[in-house]
């Protein structure tokens, strides 16, 4: 394996500050149901002076607005098209798996149906698609098996990616992670002077990732000299891989190396959580190994595309969100970025509680959703009222009211035909405060 490992090259690796799409949500909202407090979650993170927090499986954190959209460049400043590619590792990179490895959309249409089926029946259709299993054969009876329950009876497909975060299956995620990387030709590549340790890490982040169109921007591929790697297979599998370094002196020389990892579990702070991965030839690295030495320093980074002022060109820029030092090869945190958030800040103002006592938001019902459900709601007194509903990532998808009423008790009826399955955050604001919820949609 010594032939694998050298010296670590990334010649695209840039220090810039975190670019965010907005979340139009106000900083200074607070939350004043005591559901939402970490006092009452199922498991809560310290994250310096602030806190991450889990009820009913959605995290919550009282990381303010401000901090989370802070920005420091000045190199680094137009956004491009790719400034909503986040460091939310929760999260696909890409709105949508259709269109992705072992998705079982055989005709490409971005839908899944009885169509799909018919062209897998036949041995018909887009042959990465259409490996549902992810064996790496393509229209067997177990990838039509897999699509007929999951079009008939909802089911989970195995590439589904974020639809196995929130049922909580991470042997789920690693056994699809493992088989990705088996088809994944990244570690065919040979090792030479052109194609050092940071070029296979660029290469798998890629490939696996996914940056928005860029393998059809010729443009920006030749301005920026991104013409030795690979973009025909840019985002194939629609995992969120990270870029991660590797530095010793266990020898007394300094040893560093580039690999990759990907978040298997819930808490990026914690490092068994983390599946880290040697790219050269898909083994799994662990401390101890000889790409990971005892006492290294493991930092992960978060990648993305921004346009610089200072070279007038976009570049593929790389920033540590993460570092953990390795002592005798247990791992210790050392270094975190506050803006590791899940979703919509909640912070908790328990001085708002006595005041709101009569502000209630009640549950939908049904939930889940399909795709009809209706929300209640109460206010003590006259007031203006707002009722929204947000995705999971903090985007607003509809809002329902928007207006002043009387006090009383209200209820709204939500149609969520336009939506896609998932979970959602419905929140009311009035001037007692605000509530959140949230609800289910499977269709």
């Amino acid at each position: 394996m010594k032939s694998l490992v050298k010296r670590l090259i990334a010649p695209f690796v840039l220090a810039t500050a975190l670019l965010f799409s907005p979340l139009k949500l106000n900083a200074n909202n607070h939350s004043i149901e005591k559901i939402n407090s970490p006092a009452n979650a199922e498991q809560v993170i310290q994250m310096g002076k602030y806190q991450r927090w889990k009820i009913n499986n959605v995290w919550y954190s009282d990381v303010p607005l401000e901090i989370l959209h802070e920005s420091n460049s000045k190199a680094l400043s137009k956004k491009t098209g790719y400034e909503d590619i986040r460091m939310n590792s929760f999260v696909q990179p890409n709105d949508t798996t259709l269109a992705y490895y072992g998705s079982g959309d055989s005709d490409g249409n971005n839908i899944l149906n009885q169509d799909d089926l018919n062209l897998m029946s036949v041995k018909s259709g887009q042959v990465d698609q259409t490996d549902v299993d992810g064996n790496g054969i393509s229209f067997e009876t177990s990838d039509y098996t897999f699509l007929f329950e999951h079009i008939n009876n909802n089911s989970i497909l195995p590439s589904d990616w974020n639809q196995t975060w929130k049922l909580n299956i991470p042997k789920n995620r690693e056994s699809w992670l493992e088989k990705m990387l088996t088809i994944d030709k990244t570690d065919t590549i040979s090792y030479t002077d052109n194609f050092m340790c940071g070029n296979f890490s660029d290469q798998t982040i890629f490939n696996f990732y996914g940056f928005g169109e860029i393998n059809k921007d010729s443009s920006l591929i030749e301005e920026n000299n991104l013409t030795k790697y690979d973009f025909s297979n840019n985002g194939r599998f629609n995992i969120p891989m990270f870029f991660t370094t590797i530095v010793s002196y266990q020898t007394g020389n300094a040893f560093s190396h580039a690999i990759v990892c990907v978040l298997k579990g819930e808490d990026p702070l914690n490092f068994n959580n983390w599946n880290f991965i040697e790219p050269q030839d898909d083994s799994k690295v662990k401390p101890g190994d000889f790409s990971m030495p005892n006492d290294s320093k493991v930092k992960i980074y978060y990648s993305h595309f921004v346009y610089s002022d200072f070279l007038k060109k976009v570049v593929f820029a790389q920033e540590p969100f993460i570092e953990f030092k390795l002592n005798n090869s247990i791992p210790e945190l050392i270094k975190y970025d506050d803006r590791l958030i899940l979703n919509p800040n909640v912070k908790i103002e328990s001085d708002l509680e006595k005041n709101a006592r009569n502000f209630k938001l009640n549950q939908n019902y049904p939930n889940p959703a399909n795709p009809n459900t209706t929300i209640k709601y109460s206010i003590p007194l006259e007031d203006k009222v707002k009722l929204q509903v947000y995705d999971i990532t903090g985007k607003l998808v509809k809002t329902l009211v928007n207006e002043k009423q009387r006090a009383g008790e209200y209820k709204v009826d939500l149609n969520a035909s336009g939506f896609s399955s998932g979970i959602y955050l419905y929140r009311i604001e009035t001037s007692a405060g605000i509530q959140t919820n949230k609800l289910t949609i499977l269709k």
